[in-house]
């Protein structure tokens, strides 16, 4: 596991990650027995000046959160977590990365580790400011903010849940990711393309964007009664965005043009359809339905560029 190629994509397979494979797979089958090497590994690489030998701790750490019994895990996790949430800010983005998909199995297979009043709020800043950070890590904090959110929703209907004093400095720090990417996306594509060298920043940023939207959907599925108020001007604020995207079809020269435009208004129609409120819904359609018909009439009736 100390052994990973920094230049390999998410694609390549390779010892370390055949490792990673191996332990997981080991802790689901030996379980408790497991625990001791592992946690005198961590203990040993977790502060190394190596970087690679603090993603592999970091790594094994989260490896073995589905096997071990849970009584067994909680207090392990519990003396753990705040140097994970410290290690988000490494100055190596592999080590953020690995960082954050291992909280994101913390979240997953051993919430009642995390105490609410002592890690959500510092659990939830780190994962949000690592999503804002690179896109490389999108995918693991949105994995992991995806199962904070899933795992404290509370009972449905709840007038509140511990999600709700988080819930709108997390919607606005979506909204502030989504939008960085939301301006005129096939312009800024075309722009990257015209450069070999950053042709995947284009894939990149359009999967942090749609990652993002994903974590969005959660937050809305979730949240309790009293989130409602703003999950109202959260959908003012979808709507407009949607609104935005017809005349964008006019710049639409190729299939990937098509697919990105597509990509976005799923996104966003998503956060739209995650939850059903009638009134509220009729309220706002109400209020754009007609700009929407109007915008998409002008585009279609617009005369047609003639030839020369």
């Amino acid at each position: 596991m100390t052994t990973q190629d920094e230049d390999a994509s998410d694609d390549d397979y390779d010892v370390s990650r055949a490792a990673y494979q191996a332990l997981q797979l080991y802790a689901q089958t030996v379980q408790a027995e497991l625990v001791g090497p592992v946690l005198e590994f961590v203990e040993q690489n977790l502060r190394s000046e190596d970087w690679h030998h603090r993603d592999a701790a970091v790594s094994a750490f989260g490896a073995i959160m589905d096997g071990p019994e849970h009584e067994t895990l909680v207090p392990l996790v519990r003396q753990a977590l705040p140097v994970m949430i410290t290690m988000m800010e490494d100055k190596v983005v592999h080590v953020r990365d690995s960082t954050a998909y291992a909280l994101g199995r913390i979240c997953d297979y051993c919430s009642g580790a995390i105490e609410v009043n002592v890690h959500l709020h510092p659990l939830i800043s780190c994962l949000f400011n690592g999503l804002a950070s690179s896109p490389k890590i999108a995918g693991s904090c949105c994995w992991a903010l995806m199962n904070l959110a899933d795992r404290f929703a509370g009972d449905a209907g709840a007038q509140t849940n511990p999600l709700s004093k988080h819930f709108q400095d997390s919607v606005t720090s979506l909204l502030s990711v989504t939008e960085r990417y939301f301006q005129n996306p096939l312009q800024s594509k075309h722009i990257i393309i015209s450069r070999a060298n950053n042709v995947c920043r284009t894939d990149a940023d359009n999967q942090l964007r749609t990652a993002a939207y994903e974590v969005l959907n959660s937050f809305v599925t979730n949240a309790a009664n009293d989130s409602l108020p703003i999950i109202a001007n959260l959908s003012d604020v979808i709507l407009q965005r949607l609104e935005q995207t017809v005349p964008m079809q006019q710049q639409v020269v190729s299939v990937e043009d098509r697919i990105t435009l597509e990509e976005l208004q799923t996104s966003l129609t998503s956060v739209l359809l995650v939850r059903t409120y009638p009134v509220l819904i009729v309220i706002l359609l109400t209020n754009r339905y007609d700009r929407l018909l109007s915008s998409d009439w002008r585009l279609k009736s617009s005369p047609k560029p003639t030839a020369s």
